[in-house]
């Protein structure tokens, strides 16, 4: 189940097609930086590139 899994996500990201608004660059946030969650009208992609952190999608 989990390799089949594996195979469906990695199929959607293949074909996946993005339009790429507004690009910004961070180099350190403060360990208990967060952002509020808010309804825009469009989503955000958060990449670490080094040390841990988490995302909550309970909303």
């Amino acid at each position: 189940m989990g390799g089949n899994r594996n195979e469906i996500i990695q199929n959607y990201f293949k074909t996946l097609q993005l339009e790429l608004i507004i690009a910004s660059y961070c180099d350190r946030v403060s360990p208990n930086w967060r952002r509020l969650l808010s309804t825009d009208g469009f989503n955000r992609f958060y990449l670490i590139l080094n040390g841990e952190g988490w995302i909550d999608f309970s909303r």
